[in-house]
């Protein structure tokens, strides 16, 4: 049936264009006169009211678009038939004075229905609360229109055709009352229903917001086109653009078809135009006075001209760039403050290294989502956090969503973020697009982070490989060649003894030297192997070593704490290794020092320290500390070397208690 209405209402204007055309009216005249912007909304109107019936059966305001047509078309057929009637062909058609008396009344058949065509947008229902008695108005208005057509019936003729003379009689003071109070009751129902749209402008979801900012630009910018069109036969044309615009504007606020777009709409729009004012106003002010300087007729002086155009060119862009920024800071302030934060990070960039992770929450706090992830994608396409751990991609739920940032085909890394904020205008696309920088450099941050993470476990793997071969070595040497040499000793002097040789004599010289020298042989290798790993290391830990390892001092060292659990085999090696280096460099410089050894462990770090209050003056530069500090490296710890010329030693090491 919509499309139905809609045909036909095609139909009419174009009839209605036709019989217009075949009694005089040209090309000019269509533009000019308010007969071609009717017959665009009779025709576009019932169309667009179709399409919104077909596809919301539910939303009555597409049936208020269908009823624009036959009710505007009455006016135009009308206003068409009594012209042939009575001007074009006087008595070529019937029904002249029925046709004058509908066109006395047309304007009023659009009354009705204006109201409900604002009360009723976007779903087709008024807000809830007192805005639904604006419903009562069409009511009201019907009857005012079937009181003004019983007034004017009996007057119907070419008396009630345009450029007439008044009518005379009690009628026409009681139909231009009646006339007056539909008018007045239209335009306060008209206010009311702007006054319902602003409402909820105010209140609705930002879905709801959008569509309504849609509208009212469509009516804006209809209502600008139609003052423009006004000025000159050029651009009257403006005003069938004027006719179509509102209907496009409406389409995409029902349809939700790139709905966020509005607020970049309506901000270029007021940036451009007010540039455009500003330098309409500057040309024509600089061409003149430039005209009156050298003598020339005002702005037709060439130079002027010139000169004009020149200061519009270097004037342009900054006053853009200050008119956008007012328009920002002044209607979309939490874009513009989310915007210039991000930009503000970018700009630190070159002065310092700010770590991927205060990226993210400076992304979780511009979009006001503290569960907000961000990932990033390497150039093998593992995606990883911030950390250069690897991580799964975010999933996309009912709540949540996922963007992607970067090219489709090499993308930077993703973003989850609250399905809400789609529904924030362009926001989320100028912050990424603001961040695009920030998160390359992200990116590389977090890849190099891979890169390193990688070498450090390849260093621990060459200092877990280093270890495990020492105590091998040691294993071979102490149940191997240490325990034959022994054996061995035992044996000679054991054959020594049994056959009684004589004390003194070669043979019992002989046996003696060889058993020394089997003694002293053991003995090498037990220094040999002194500097590796010591067994209570691997049975009681670090604890335990650390107390063995003071002992061997006579008590020269004061061993204050030491921890009472058990860490890895690389840390416990470790921090036995630091405590040996340590405490043998400071027995050898500091002999006559008090040496302290502690060992404790404090938010998952475990802490080794050797003191003494020797001379000082110690430095990182002695292999032996710097092998040291190259495993404390490779496990993830720090070494530190504290030692100044006025006295005292320090040698610290942090390493991971994992």
């Amino acid at each position: 049936m919509a499309w139905a209405v809609a045909t036909g209402s095609v139909a009419v204007a174009i009839g209605a264009v036709i019989v217009a055309v075949r009694d005089g009216l040209t090309g000019e005249q269509f533009l000019q006169k308010p007969l071609g912007f009717s017959v665009v909304l009779i025709a576009t109107m019932p169309v667009l009211g179709a399409f919104v019936v077909t596809r919301h059966p539910g939303n009555r305001l597409g049936w208020v678009f269908c009823l624009f047509g036959p009710l505007r078309g009455i006016q135009v057929v009308a206003d068409v038939w009594a012209h042939h009637a009575y001007v074009a062909a006087p008595g070529s058609w019937p029904g002249g004075s029925v046709a004058s008396w509908l066109f006395s009344c047309g304007p009023l058949f659009l009354l009705p229905i204006a109201p409900l065509m604002v009360l009723w947008f976007p779903d087709g229902h008024a807000p809830a609360g007192r805005w639904r008695r604006l419903e009562l108005a069409p009511a009201i208005l019907v009857a005012l229109l079937a009181m003004a057509l019983v007034l004017a019936w009996p007057s119907r003729g070419p008396q009630l055709l345009a450029d007439s003379p008044s009518l005379d009689g009690w009628r026409a003071p009681l139909g231009d009352v009646v006339v007056g109070a539909a008018i007045f009751v239209a335009v306060v129902s008209f206010v009311a229903a702007f006054a319902s749209l602003i409402s909820r402008l105010r209140h609705a979801e930002p879905a709801g917001r959008a569509e309504v900012k849609w509208f009212l630009f469509g009516a804006g910018a209809a209502f600008v086109l139609n003052i423009v069109g006004d000025f000159g036969d050029r651009v009257a044309p403006l005003r069938l653009v004027a006719a179509v615009l509102p209907q496009i504007f409406i389409l995409i606020a029902i349809e939700r078809y790139r709905l966020w777009e509005i607020d970049r709409l309506i901000n270029r729009t007021v940036v451009y135009g007010s540039v455009t004012i500003f330098a309409a106003a500057l040309y024509a002010s600089a061409a003149i006075s430039i005209g009156l300087v050298v003598g020339g007729a005002g702005a037709r002086s060439g130079f002027a001209v010139a000169g004009a155009t020149l200061l519009i060119a270097v004037l342009f862009a900054p006053a853009r760039r200050r008119v956008q920024l007012a328009v920002d800071r002044r209607f979309d302030r939490r874009r513009f403050d989310a915007v210039a934060r991000v930009r503000g990070f970018a700009d630190r960039l070159g002065h310092d290294n700010p770590e991927p992770a205060e990226l993210q929450r400076l992304l979780a706090e511009v979009l006001r989502d503290p569960e907000l992830e961000l990932c990033f994608v390497t150039s093998t396409g593992n995606t990883i956090d911030g950390a250069g751990t690897s991580v799964a991609s975010p999933a996309e739920t009912d709540e949540r969503a996922v963007a992607r940032i970067g090219d489709d085909d090499a993308p930077i890394g993703y973003v989850g973020h609250r399905q809400s904020l789609d529904n924030d205008g362009s926001l989320l696309v100028d912050v990424f697009r603001a961040a695009r920088t920030s998160l390359e450099y992200a990116r590389l941050q977090a890849e190099l982070r891979v890169q390193l993470i990688a070498i450090q476990r390849s260093r621990t793997r060459l200092v877990e490989a280093t270890d495990a071969e020492r105590r091998r070595i040691e294993r071979d040497l102490h149940d191997g060649a240490q325990q034959r040499l022994v054996a061995l000793a035992l044996r000679v002097r054991t054959e020594q003894r049994r056959h009684t040789v004589e004390p003194g004599t070669a043979a019992d010289d002989l046996l003696s030297t060889t058993v020394d020298e089997l003694q002293a042989a053991v003995a090498e290798l037990r220094s040999m192997t002194q500097g590796m790993l010591p067994a209570v290391l691997a049975s009681g830990g670090v604890g335990a070593a650390l107390r063995e390892l003071a002992g061997r001092y006579d008590g020269r060292v004061q061993l204050v704490a030491v921890p009472d659990h058990r860490h890895t085999a690389t840390v416990e090696a470790t921090a036995w290794f630091v405590a040996s280096e340590g405490l043998t460099n400071a027995i050898k410089h500091a002999v006559d020092a008090t040496v302290t050894l502690r060992a404790e462990c404090h938010d998952g770090m475990l802490r080794i320290a050797v003191c003494d209050d020797g001379p000082g003056g110690a430095t990182l530069n002695g292999s032996g500390i710097r092998g040291l500090g190259d495993r404390v490296d490779a496990c993830g710890g720090q070494l530190t070397l504290r030692s100044p010329c006025t006295g005292g030693t320090e040698l610290i090491a942090v390493l991971p208690c994992a």
